[in-house]
């Protein structure tokens, strides 16, 4: 699972994505922005 206690940063969420994840760092940050717009309504 995730900790998002210790990121910070949306940059720091997407580098995140990408270690977990075999994701270019376009996909990876679409997916981040997808779920930050998702968290907002």
């Amino acid at each position: 699972m995730l900790d998002l206690a210790q990121i910070k940063t949306k940059d720091q969420l997407i580098a995140r994505v990408e270690e977990l994840y075999p994701l270019p760092t376009g996909i990876a940050a679409r997916d981040v922005e997808i779920w930050r717009l998702d968290r907002r309504s």
